[in-house]
Protein backbone atom coordinates (compact mmCIF):
# COMPACT_ATOMS: atom_id res chain seq x y z
CA UNK A 1 0.00 0.00 0.00
CA UNK A 2 1.44 3.33 -0.96
CA UNK A 3 2.07 5.97 1.68
CA UNK A 4 -0.60 8.58 2.18
CA UNK A 5 -0.55 11.75 4.17
CA UNK A 6 -2.90 11.69 7.13
CA UNK A 7 -4.90 14.73 8.19
CA UNK A 8 -2.20 15.67 10.71
CA UNK A 9 1.38 16.58 9.82
CA UNK A 10 2.56 12.98 10.04
CA UNK A 11 2.98 10.58 7.13
CA UNK A 12 1.67 7.09 7.79
CA UNK A 13 2.86 4.02 5.91
CA UNK A 14 -0.58 2.44 5.62
CA UNK A 15 -3.99 3.95 5.13
CA UNK A 16 -6.31 3.46 8.15
CA UNK A 17 -8.17 0.57 6.51
CA UNK A 18 -4.96 -1.24 5.53
CA UNK A 19 -3.51 -0.81 9.01
CA UNK A 20 -6.63 -2.35 10.55
CA UNK A 21 -6.47 -5.24 8.10
CA UNK A 22 -2.89 -5.98 9.13
CA UNK A 23 -3.88 -6.01 12.81
CA UNK A 24 -6.85 -8.28 12.06
CA UNK A 25 -4.61 -10.73 10.21
CA UNK A 26 -2.18 -10.89 13.12
CA UNK A 27 -5.02 -11.72 15.51
CA UNK A 28 -6.41 -14.30 13.08
CA UNK A 29 -3.03 -16.03 12.68
CA UNK A 30 -2.58 -16.22 16.45
CA UNK A 31 -6.05 -17.73 16.89
CA UNK A 32 -5.57 -20.27 14.10
CA UNK A 33 -2.16 -21.27 15.47
CA UNK A 34 -3.69 -21.91 18.89
CA UNK A 35 -6.42 -24.06 17.35
CA UNK A 36 -3.89 -25.93 15.20
CA UNK A 37 -1.58 -26.76 18.10
CA UNK A 38 -4.52 -27.89 20.21
CA UNK A 39 -5.86 -30.04 17.35
CA UNK A 40 -2.47 -31.70 16.88
CA UNK A 41 -2.29 -32.51 20.56
CA UNK A 42 -5.80 -34.00 20.60
CA UNK A 43 -5.17 -36.24 17.58
CA UNK A 44 -4.85 -39.90 18.59
CA UNK A 45 -1.16 -40.93 18.85
CA UNK A 46 0.29 -43.33 16.26
CA UNK A 47 1.83 -46.62 17.19
CA UNK A 48 5.35 -45.20 16.82
CA UNK A 49 4.64 -41.99 18.75
CA UNK A 50 5.73 -41.94 22.40
CA UNK A 51 2.88 -41.70 24.90
CA UNK A 52 2.03 -38.15 25.94
CA UNK A 53 2.05 -37.13 29.55
CA UNK A 54 -1.42 -35.69 30.17
CA UNK A 55 -0.41 -34.86 33.73
CA UNK A 56 1.95 -32.10 32.56
CA UNK A 57 -0.25 -30.12 30.18
CA UNK A 58 1.64 -26.83 30.36
CA UNK A 59 4.36 -28.27 28.13
CA UNK A 60 1.89 -29.22 25.39
CA UNK A 61 -1.81 -28.66 25.90
CA UNK A 62 -1.70 -25.72 28.29
CA UNK A 63 -0.54 -22.94 25.95
CA UNK A 64 -3.03 -23.43 23.08
CA UNK A 65 -5.82 -24.15 25.55
CA UNK A 66 -4.90 -20.98 27.45
CA UNK A 67 -5.06 -18.91 24.24
CA UNK A 68 -8.38 -20.33 23.09
CA UNK A 69 -10.01 -19.96 26.51
CA UNK A 70 -8.73 -16.38 26.60
CA UNK A 71 -10.56 -15.66 23.35
CA UNK A 72 -13.77 -17.21 24.66
CA UNK A 73 -13.56 -15.43 28.03
CA UNK A 74 -14.16 -12.09 26.32
CA UNK A 75 -17.84 -13.06 25.99
CA UNK A 76 -18.69 -13.03 29.75
CA UNK A 77 -16.69 -9.79 30.08
CA UNK A 78 -18.93 -7.93 27.62
CA UNK A 79 -22.13 -9.56 28.88
CA UNK A 80 -21.25 -8.48 32.42
CA UNK A 81 -20.90 -4.88 31.26
CA UNK A 82 -24.28 -5.18 29.55
CA UNK A 83 -26.05 -6.70 32.56
CA UNK A 84 -24.59 -4.15 34.95
CA UNK A 85 -25.59 -1.37 32.59
CA UNK A 86 -29.19 -2.57 32.55
CA UNK A 87 -29.26 -2.82 36.35
CA UNK A 88 -27.83 0.70 36.69
CA UNK A 89 -30.38 2.22 34.31
CA UNK A 90 -27.87 2.78 31.50
CA UNK A 91 -29.29 2.55 28.00
CA UNK A 92 -27.36 0.05 25.87
CA UNK A 93 -26.69 0.91 22.24
CA UNK A 94 -24.49 -1.92 20.99
CA UNK A 95 -22.82 -5.15 22.14
CA UNK A 96 -20.08 -6.45 19.85
CA UNK A 97 -17.94 -9.58 19.91
CA UNK A 98 -14.75 -10.05 17.91
CA UNK A 99 -13.02 -7.99 15.26
CA UNK A 100 -12.57 -8.09 11.49
CA UNK A 101 -15.36 -8.81 9.01
CA UNK A 102 -18.89 -8.38 10.33
CA UNK A 103 -20.79 -11.69 10.28
CA UNK A 104 -24.01 -10.87 12.15
CA UNK A 105 -25.66 -7.53 12.92
CA UNK A 106 -29.11 -7.68 14.48
CA UNK A 107 -31.17 -5.36 16.66
CA UNK A 108 -32.56 -7.08 19.76
CA UNK A 109 -34.84 -5.06 22.04
CA UNK A 110 -33.29 -1.83 20.86
CA UNK A 111 -29.69 -3.05 21.23
CA UNK A 112 -27.49 -3.70 18.19
CA UNK A 113 -25.77 -7.10 18.51
CA UNK A 114 -22.68 -7.60 16.33
CA UNK A 115 -20.57 -10.72 15.84
CA UNK A 116 -17.34 -10.48 13.87
CA UNK A 117 -15.12 -13.09 12.27
CA UNK A 118 -12.06 -12.98 14.54
CA UNK A 119 -12.64 -13.65 18.26
CA UNK A 120 -10.68 -12.11 21.09
CA UNK A 121 -12.11 -8.63 21.58
CA UNK A 122 -15.41 -6.89 22.04
CA UNK A 123 -17.18 -3.84 23.35
CA UNK A 124 -20.36 -2.48 24.89
CA UNK A 125 -21.62 1.01 24.13
CA UNK A 126 -24.21 2.76 26.25
CA UNK A 127 -25.21 6.03 27.84
CA UNK A 128 -27.81 7.71 29.98
CA UNK A 129 -29.53 11.05 30.46
CA UNK A 130 -30.18 10.28 34.13
CA UNK A 131 -27.59 12.31 36.02
CA UNK A 132 -28.48 11.31 39.60
CA UNK A 133 -25.68 9.09 40.92
CA UNK A 134 -24.06 9.14 37.51
CA UNK A 135 -20.48 8.56 38.72
CA UNK A 136 -21.24 5.46 40.81
CA UNK A 137 -23.66 3.97 38.33
CA UNK A 138 -21.03 4.27 35.62
CA UNK A 139 -18.42 2.83 38.00
CA UNK A 140 -20.51 -0.32 38.52
CA UNK A 141 -21.14 -0.54 34.77
CA UNK A 142 -17.41 -0.43 34.00
CA UNK A 143 -16.23 -2.55 36.95
CA UNK A 144 -18.57 -5.44 36.11
CA UNK A 145 -16.31 -6.56 33.24
CA UNK A 146 -13.13 -7.09 35.30
CA UNK A 147 -15.16 -8.43 38.26
CA UNK A 148 -16.49 -11.39 36.26
CA UNK A 149 -12.91 -12.54 35.62
CA UNK A 150 -12.19 -12.54 39.36
CA UNK A 151 -15.22 -14.76 39.91
CA UNK A 152 -14.38 -17.12 37.01
CA UNK A 153 -10.76 -17.35 38.11
CA UNK A 154 -11.71 -18.23 41.70
CA UNK A 155 -14.30 -20.79 40.62
CA UNK A 156 -11.86 -22.40 38.17
CA UNK A 157 -9.11 -22.77 40.77
CA UNK A 158 -11.61 -24.34 43.16
CA UNK A 159 -12.80 -26.77 40.47
CA UNK A 160 -9.17 -27.76 39.76
CA UNK A 161 -8.66 -28.81 43.38
CA UNK A 162 -7.96 -25.57 45.21
CA UNK A 163 -4.88 -23.43 45.75
CA UNK A 164 -2.74 -26.07 47.58
CA UNK A 165 -2.68 -28.36 44.52
CA UNK A 166 -2.12 -25.87 41.71
CA UNK A 167 1.60 -26.58 41.33
CA UNK A 168 1.44 -30.28 42.29
CA UNK A 169 1.09 -31.85 38.83
CA UNK A 170 1.05 -35.36 40.30
CA UNK A 171 -2.39 -34.64 41.71
CA UNK A 172 -3.83 -33.29 38.46
CA UNK A 173 -6.43 -35.47 36.80
CA UNK A 174 -9.50 -35.23 34.60
CA UNK A 175 -10.36 -31.63 33.70
CA UNK A 176 -7.71 -29.97 35.88
CA UNK A 177 -5.74 -28.68 32.84
CA UNK A 178 -8.87 -27.07 31.46
CA UNK A 179 -9.81 -25.41 34.77
CA UNK A 180 -6.29 -24.09 35.29
CA UNK A 181 -6.17 -22.77 31.72
CA UNK A 182 -9.51 -21.08 32.32
CA UNK A 183 -8.19 -19.52 35.54
CA UNK A 184 -4.95 -18.36 33.90
CA UNK A 185 -6.75 -16.92 30.86
CA UNK A 186 -9.17 -14.94 33.01
CA UNK A 187 -6.36 -13.71 35.23
CA UNK A 188 -4.53 -12.47 32.12
CA UNK A 189 -7.63 -10.67 30.82
CA UNK A 190 -8.22 -9.18 34.29
CA UNK A 191 -4.69 -7.75 34.45
CA UNK A 192 -4.82 -6.46 30.85
CA UNK A 193 -8.20 -4.77 31.38
CA UNK A 194 -7.12 -3.07 34.63
CA UNK A 195 -3.87 -1.58 33.32
CA UNK A 196 -4.73 2.11 32.78
CA UNK A 197 -3.89 2.70 29.12
CA UNK A 198 -5.35 3.27 25.68
CA UNK A 199 -5.68 0.33 23.27
CA UNK A 200 -6.59 -0.14 19.61
CA UNK A 201 -10.03 -1.61 19.03
CA UNK A 202 -12.37 -2.12 16.09
CA UNK A 203 -13.69 1.40 16.72
CA UNK A 204 -10.24 2.99 17.11
CA UNK A 205 -8.33 4.03 20.23
CA UNK A 206 -10.30 3.36 23.42
CA UNK A 207 -9.42 3.55 27.15
CA UNK A 208 -9.24 0.29 29.09
CA UNK A 209 -11.58 -0.45 31.99
CA UNK A 210 -8.72 0.40 34.35
CA UNK A 211 -8.30 3.89 32.94
CA UNK A 212 -12.06 4.50 33.02
CA UNK A 213 -12.28 3.34 36.64
CA UNK A 214 -9.39 5.59 37.70
CA UNK A 215 -11.01 8.54 35.96
CA UNK A 216 -14.34 7.85 37.65
CA UNK A 217 -12.69 7.56 41.06
CA UNK A 218 -10.21 10.42 41.04
CA UNK A 219 -10.93 12.86 38.22
CA UNK A 220 -13.66 15.50 38.10
CA UNK A 221 -16.56 14.28 35.99
CA UNK A 222 -17.60 16.21 32.92
CA UNK A 223 -20.39 18.73 33.16
CA UNK A 224 -23.99 17.68 32.64
CA UNK A 225 -23.96 19.46 29.27
CA UNK A 226 -20.97 17.44 28.02
CA UNK A 227 -22.46 14.15 29.24
CA UNK A 228 -25.77 14.87 27.56
CA UNK A 229 -24.01 15.75 24.31
CA UNK A 230 -22.03 12.48 24.40
CA UNK A 231 -25.23 10.54 24.92
CA UNK A 232 -26.90 12.17 21.92
CA UNK A 233 -23.84 11.58 19.73
CA UNK A 234 -23.59 7.89 20.65
CA UNK A 235 -27.30 7.22 20.44
CA UNK A 236 -27.65 9.03 17.12
CA UNK A 237 -24.71 7.15 15.61
CA UNK A 238 -26.08 3.75 16.55
CA UNK A 239 -29.60 4.57 15.37
CA UNK A 240 -28.08 5.43 11.99
CA UNK A 241 -26.05 2.20 11.99
CA UNK A 242 -29.25 0.29 12.80
CA UNK A 243 -30.89 2.10 9.83
CA UNK A 244 -33.68 3.52 11.95
CA UNK A 245 -33.69 6.85 10.16
CA UNK A 246 -37.01 8.12 11.53
CA UNK A 247 -36.09 7.47 15.19
CA UNK A 248 -32.65 8.98 14.55
CA UNK A 249 -34.18 12.15 13.08
CA UNK A 250 -36.48 12.66 16.06
CA UNK A 251 -33.71 12.18 18.58
CA UNK A 252 -31.18 14.29 16.68
CA UNK A 253 -33.60 17.19 16.30
CA UNK A 254 -34.06 17.14 20.08
CA UNK A 255 -30.29 17.09 20.49
CA UNK A 256 -29.80 20.00 18.07
CA UNK A 257 -32.29 22.07 20.05
CA UNK A 258 -29.77 21.84 22.90
CA UNK A 259 -26.58 21.90 20.82
CA UNK A 260 -27.41 23.72 17.57
CA UNK A 261 -23.80 24.24 16.54
CA UNK A 262 -22.55 20.68 16.99
CA UNK A 263 -21.02 19.53 13.71
CA UNK A 264 -21.28 15.78 14.34
CA UNK A 265 -24.96 15.99 15.30
CA UNK A 266 -25.69 17.88 12.09
CA UNK A 267 -23.80 15.29 10.04
CA UNK A 268 -25.71 12.48 11.75
CA UNK A 269 -28.99 14.24 10.95
CA UNK A 270 -28.03 14.26 7.27
CA UNK A 271 -27.34 10.51 7.43
CA UNK A 272 -30.68 9.96 9.19
CA UNK A 273 -32.54 11.79 6.40
CA UNK A 274 -30.76 9.68 3.78
CA UNK A 275 -31.58 6.48 5.69
CA UNK A 276 -35.23 7.59 5.78
CA UNK A 277 -35.20 8.09 1.99
CA UNK A 278 -35.54 11.90 2.25
CA UNK A 279 -32.82 12.67 -0.28
CA UNK A 280 -33.83 16.23 -1.18
CA UNK A 281 -33.86 17.29 2.48
CA UNK A 282 -30.56 15.50 3.13
CA UNK A 283 -29.04 17.25 0.12
CA UNK A 284 -30.11 20.71 1.29
CA UNK A 285 -28.71 20.13 4.78
CA UNK A 286 -25.46 18.85 3.28
CA UNK A 287 -25.03 21.91 1.04
CA UNK A 288 -25.48 24.22 4.02
CA UNK A 289 -22.89 22.37 6.04
CA UNK A 290 -20.43 22.24 3.14
CA UNK A 291 -20.47 26.04 2.98
CA UNK A 292 -19.21 26.04 6.56
CA UNK A 293 -16.55 23.35 5.96
CA UNK A 294 -14.19 24.57 3.22
CA UNK A 295 -11.20 22.71 4.72
CA UNK A 296 -10.16 19.58 2.84
CA UNK A 297 -10.50 17.06 5.67
CA UNK A 298 -12.31 13.82 6.51
CA UNK A 299 -15.47 15.67 7.55
CA UNK A 300 -15.71 17.41 4.19
CA UNK A 301 -15.12 14.05 2.49
CA UNK A 302 -18.08 12.55 4.40
CA UNK A 303 -20.28 15.51 3.50
CA UNK A 304 -19.34 15.32 -0.18
CA UNK A 305 -20.05 11.60 -0.18
CA UNK A 306 -23.49 12.22 1.37
CA UNK A 307 -24.20 14.90 -1.25
CA UNK A 308 -23.17 12.60 -4.09
CA UNK A 309 -25.30 9.74 -2.78
CA UNK A 310 -28.36 11.98 -2.42
CA UNK A 311 -27.84 13.19 -6.00
CA UNK A 312 -27.50 9.61 -7.28
CA UNK A 313 -30.76 8.65 -5.58
CA UNK A 314 -32.59 11.71 -6.97
CA UNK A 315 -31.11 10.75 -10.36
CA UNK A 316 -31.97 13.82 -12.45
CA UNK A 317 -29.41 14.90 -15.14
CA UNK A 318 -28.33 18.06 -13.30
CA UNK A 319 -27.93 16.09 -10.07
CA UNK A 320 -25.74 13.53 -11.84
CA UNK A 321 -23.23 16.23 -12.74
CA UNK A 322 -23.12 17.37 -9.13
CA UNK A 323 -22.75 13.74 -7.98
CA UNK A 324 -19.76 13.34 -10.29
CA UNK A 325 -17.98 16.42 -8.90
CA UNK A 326 -18.77 15.66 -5.26
CA UNK A 327 -17.85 11.97 -5.42
CA UNK A 328 -14.58 12.71 -7.23
CA UNK A 329 -13.53 15.24 -4.57
CA UNK A 330 -14.60 12.91 -1.76
CA UNK A 331 -12.61 10.04 -3.28
CA UNK A 332 -9.54 12.26 -3.66
CA UNK A 333 -9.69 13.04 0.08
CA UNK A 334 -10.38 9.52 1.42
CA UNK A 335 -9.71 6.92 -1.30
CA UNK A 336 -9.57 4.08 1.26
CA UNK A 337 -13.15 4.58 2.50
CA UNK A 338 -15.40 1.79 1.19
CA UNK A 339 -18.52 3.96 1.23
CA UNK A 340 -16.72 6.64 -0.77
CA UNK A 341 -15.48 4.01 -3.24
CA UNK A 342 -19.04 2.73 -3.67
CA UNK A 343 -20.53 6.16 -4.29
CA UNK A 344 -17.77 7.16 -6.68
CA UNK A 345 -18.08 3.84 -8.54
CA UNK A 346 -21.84 4.24 -9.06
CA UNK A 347 -21.37 7.83 -10.21
CA UNK A 348 -18.81 6.68 -12.79
CA UNK A 349 -21.17 3.96 -14.01
CA UNK A 350 -24.09 6.39 -14.34
CA UNK A 351 -21.92 8.77 -16.36
CA UNK A 352 -20.67 6.07 -18.74
CA UNK A 353 -17.28 5.03 -17.30
CA UNK A 354 -18.40 1.43 -16.89
CA UNK A 355 -15.00 -0.26 -16.63
CA UNK A 356 -13.58 2.23 -14.15
CA UNK A 357 -16.75 2.24 -12.08
CA UNK A 358 -16.93 -1.56 -12.01
CA UNK A 359 -13.33 -1.85 -10.79
CA UNK A 360 -13.97 0.62 -7.97
CA UNK A 361 -17.23 -1.09 -7.01
CA UNK A 362 -15.56 -4.49 -6.80
CA UNK A 363 -12.91 -3.01 -4.55
CA UNK A 364 -15.64 -1.57 -2.34
CA UNK A 365 -17.55 -4.87 -2.26
CA UNK A 366 -14.47 -6.72 -1.00
CA UNK A 367 -14.00 -4.28 1.85
CA UNK A 368 -17.55 -3.35 2.88
CA UNK A 369 -18.52 -4.84 6.23
CA UNK A 370 -22.27 -4.55 6.64
CA UNK A 371 -24.76 -6.59 4.64
CA UNK A 372 -26.68 -3.42 3.76
CA UNK A 373 -23.55 -1.79 2.32
CA UNK A 374 -22.62 -4.92 0.39
CA UNK A 375 -26.17 -5.11 -1.00
CA UNK A 376 -25.95 -1.53 -2.30
CA UNK A 377 -22.60 -2.24 -3.95
CA UNK A 378 -23.98 -5.46 -5.46
CA UNK A 379 -26.87 -3.46 -6.95
CA UNK A 380 -24.44 -0.95 -8.42
CA UNK A 381 -22.39 -3.78 -9.90
CA UNK A 382 -25.55 -5.27 -11.40
CA UNK A 383 -26.23 -1.96 -13.14
CA UNK A 384 -22.66 -1.84 -14.49
CA UNK A 385 -22.73 -5.45 -15.69
CA UNK A 386 -26.13 -5.01 -17.34
CA UNK A 387 -24.95 -1.95 -19.27
CA UNK A 388 -21.83 -3.82 -20.42
CA UNK A 389 -24.05 -6.57 -21.83
CA UNK A 390 -23.20 -9.16 -19.18
CA UNK A 391 -26.74 -10.21 -18.33
CA UNK A 392 -25.84 -13.41 -16.51
CA UNK A 393 -23.42 -11.63 -14.15
CA UNK A 394 -25.94 -8.80 -13.66
CA UNK A 395 -28.66 -11.26 -12.61
CA UNK A 396 -26.20 -13.00 -10.30
CA UNK A 397 -25.34 -9.70 -8.57
CA UNK A 398 -29.04 -8.86 -8.30
CA UNK A 399 -29.75 -12.17 -6.55
CA UNK A 400 -26.83 -11.56 -4.24
CA UNK A 401 -28.15 -8.10 -3.37
CA UNK A 402 -31.58 -9.56 -2.57
CA UNK A 403 -30.02 -12.15 -0.26
CA UNK A 404 -28.01 -9.48 1.54
CA UNK A 405 -30.77 -6.90 2.01
CA UNK A 406 -34.28 -7.07 0.54
CA UNK A 407 -34.88 -3.47 1.64
CA UNK A 408 -31.96 -2.03 -0.32
CA UNK A 409 -32.97 1.30 -1.83
CA UNK A 410 -31.32 0.45 -5.18
CA UNK A 411 -33.18 -2.82 -5.77
CA UNK A 412 -36.18 -1.32 -7.65
CA UNK A 413 -33.85 0.54 -10.02
CA UNK A 414 -31.76 -2.58 -10.68
CA UNK A 415 -34.82 -4.75 -11.22
CA UNK A 416 -36.21 -2.31 -13.78
CA UNK A 417 -32.91 -2.22 -15.62
CA UNK A 418 -32.42 -5.98 -15.67
CA UNK A 419 -36.01 -6.59 -16.79
CA UNK A 420 -35.66 -3.90 -19.46
CA UNK A 421 -33.02 -5.95 -21.25
CA UNK A 422 -35.22 -9.05 -21.15
CA UNK A 423 -33.29 -10.89 -18.47
CA UNK A 424 -35.65 -12.39 -15.89
CA UNK A 425 -34.22 -12.20 -12.37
Amino acid sequence: TRSRKSFSTRTQTLCPVCARKVEDRIHLVMFLMAIGILALYLLPPTAKAPPRDHAAPWSSLGLPLFLIVQYVSVIPHELSHALAGKLMGIELFRISFGRGRLLVSRAFRGVLIEIRAIPGSGGVNGGTLRMAGWRWRMFVYVAAGPLIHVLICGASVRAAGGWPHIFDTSRWSGLAPFWLSLAAANAAILVASLIPRTVKTQEGLQPTDGRLLLNLLFKPIDSVIVRRMRYFLSRGAFLCIARDGHAAKEMLRQALDEFPGNLTLRLLLIIAHLEAGEYATGRELTLRLLEERPAADAVRASLLNALAWADLMIATPERMEEADRASAESYALTPWDFAVQSTRGLAMVELGDLAGGEELLRQSFRGAERRESRAAVACSLAIAESRMGRGIIARRMLRKARRLDRKCELLPRVEREVLAVGAPA
